[in-house]
């Protein structure tokens, strides 16, 4: 968050705006998800959102490297994700989460958690209705 961000929801919209070009009025938020500490100390709140439209995406390349996309329905499959353990240089160990490689991209690390989170969310939804 940044100093005039009000809440979780406005700094995504926000960073979606500055990161994608994307404005928050094309987005509906429909919740959060669980707040998560990284192992490099970042506390994170994960937003979900859909796209009202299909919305241009304009990178904005000093803060987004590449964009990319990965069907849900390939991350909603466990054969296509794993977990190993790695020992960070501080000596402490943790598990991170990989995805397989997808059209030449491997989603991996605090992305991975929140994706399996997201997708944990669906599943428990679909159980629930």
């Amino acid at each position: 968050m940044e100093d005039g961000d009000e809440s979780p929801v406005s700094t995504a919209l926000r960073e979606t705006r500055e990161e994608l070009g994307i404005p928050g009025t094309a987005v509906e938020v429909l919740g959060k998800l669980q707040e998560f500490l990284t192992v490099s100390n970042y506390l994170v709140t994960p937003v979900v959102g859909l796209l009202s439209q299909p919305a241009p995406i304009t990178a904005s390349p000093t803060e987004v490297g590449r964009v990319f996309s990965i069907p849900l329905a390939w991350l909603m499959d466990p054969v296509n994700r794993y977990t190993t353990t790695r020992t960070w240089s501080k000596g402490f160990s943790f598990d991170v989460i990989f995805y397989k490689e997808f059209n030449g991209e491997t989603l991996w690390g605090a992305s991975a958690r929140f994706t399996t989170a997201l997708i944990d969310a669906i599943v428990a939804l679909k159980q629930d209705g």
